[in-house]
């Protein structure tokens, strides 16, 4: 059972109980003066008849509410609150949309656990291999993206560059705090670089080409054209975030 499932039954159960609280009583002493089983069978195969029909009623809305979440929610490197906003607004979808009394906190829980939604971001660990690179992001960095992000979807453009700027961006707030820290992470590539050291961050970068993907996105960078069709891309907080994570001379 997934934790939407799991909330659905307890949320028709609870407002089973709520709603037959009364009717319970008065059957119990009704089945004290009678011999007949008949009553009691006919609750049983009502109160089943209850909660199947308030499970309905809240699965359906539960369905639209994780469909909007997962149209609206986005990349990991939008900003959190961006997340929490949609949360409050899935959860207001599904208690304006059904009869019964909803938890709305239990509901806004469930969804937040379903969606992976953070509310908060450890401190990341630039000595650490594992972890996303993304949380090495600032809050105006995410702003910046989310501004890209939504200049792409709403012009039809490749969000694939967006990702790209994040992962460049994020890859140099890495090697900073790697450097702040006190430690360097180096990697060292013969074949591709003559003898030269570069960034092990870059390992995170998206791939552009299979066949030398540094060598491709190198080549984007200096030529000037990495992000010319995305006006809140093509900017210097991205373009140099570009050149130091790939040790180009701007």
């Amino acid at each position: 059972m997934n934790i939407t499932t799991g909330f659905i039954n307890r949320s028709a159960q609870s407002a089973l109980q709520s709603d037959t609280s009364a009717a319970n009583s008065k059957d119990r002493t009704n089945s004290e003066n009678t011999s007949s089983s008949g009553s009691r069978i006919s609750n049983t195969t009502n109160s089943a008849v209850q909660i199947s029909a308030h499970g309905h009623s809240i699965s359906l809305s539960m369905q639209g509410a994780n469909e909007f979440l997962r149209q609206e929610l986005g990349p990991s490197y939008l900003p959190l609150a961006r997340g929490q906003a949609l949360l409050d607004q899935a959860v207001s979808m599904v208690t304006a949309t059904t009869e019964i009394d909803i938890d709305g906190q239990a509901l806004r829980n469930a969804l937040q656990q379903e969606h992976n939604i953070r509310d908060a971001i450890p401190r990341p660990n630039p000595s650490s291999d594992s972890g996303n690179v993304f949380d090495f992001l600032s809050g105006s960095d995410r702003e910046a993206l989310e501004a890209a992000y939504d200049y792409a979807v709403e012009n039809n453009l490749d969000a694939d560059d967006v990702e790209l700027a994040a992962g460049l961006l994020a890859s140099d707030r890495r090697r900073q705090a790697a450097i702040a820290s006190g430690t360097i992470y180096l990697v060292h590539e013969p074949s591709e670089n003559a003898g030269k050291f570069i960034p092990q961050s870059s390992a995170n970068l998206p791939n552009t080409d299979t066949s030398n993907p540094r060598q491709s996105l190198i080549d984007r960078v200096t030529s000037g054209d990495l992000f010319n069709k995305n006006p809140f891309l093509n900017q210097a907080l991205f373009i140099e975030a570009a050149f130091r994570t790939l040790q180009l001379k701007n």
